[in-house]
């Protein structure tokens, strides 16, 4: 197990451990020709928040900055912009209302606690934790009979999800890994099948 530090958007806070953390070098916004997953292009024909959209575009112009940085220190300027600009533009609740995603993973830890992946654009996820121990002092994973529980054990991988959260953090790892592969800890309080809520 590594022990990892966590970004509160603009608060450091050092935690216990992560286990089982998966950080990829490269995605698809770093590789052009590199079409989009069917799901992705499905909730495309959503009308995605403007809230979420903006959130969007400023991980976009970060990856622009990073890409076109010559230097080490060019590609830790655009992580470090990207985290101040989302700190800046999320406010003090961090609050994300009715987004829209693609339900990529859930593990169940031996407690019965789950884990949620949500992905909101290539290469970009929102995340509880997937270890109940260190999820003690946030409560990101989902409990046993709540809800949001009922409403994972109708859900399918790739399925079309609305969700409101709370975005806690992201995970820190490389710089190359916070701009292109963004892992943003959440607090999920709403969960549902977009077809179920409708595209609107």
């Amino acid at each position: 197990m590594q022990p990892i530090a966590f970004l509160n958007f603009g608060k450091l806070i050092t935690t216990a451990y992560l286990v089982g953390a998966c950080l990829f070098a490269t995605t698809a916004a770093a590789q052009p020709n590199t079409a989009p997953s069917p799901q992705i292009a499905a909730i495309a024909q959503a009308v995605l928040p403007h809230q979420e959209q903006d959130y969007l575009a400023i991980i976009d112009k970060a990856r622009q900055q990073f890409a076109a940085g010559k230097s080490a220190d060019a590609r830790r300027n655009a992580r470090l912009g990207l985290q101040i600009k989302v700190h800046e533009f999320m406010g003090l609740t961090h609050s994300a209302e009715d987004w829209i995603g693609i339900y990529k993973d859930n593990k169940r830890a031996e407690n019965g606690d789950r884990s949620i992946e949500i992905e909101i654009a290539p290469g970009v996820i929102l995340t509880t934790w997937d270890n109940s121990y260190v999820d003690a002092n946030y409560r990101t994973m989902v409990r046993p009979r709540s809800s949001l529980a009922r409403t994972l054990d109708g859900l399918s991988i790739g399925d079309a999800v609305r969700f409101s959260a709370d975005l806690i953090g992201e995970v820190i790892s490389t710089d190359d890994a916070m701009v292109l592969q963004p892992r943003i800890v959440a607090s999920f309080s709403k969960l549902q099948k977009l077809s179920d809520t409708g595209a609107q």
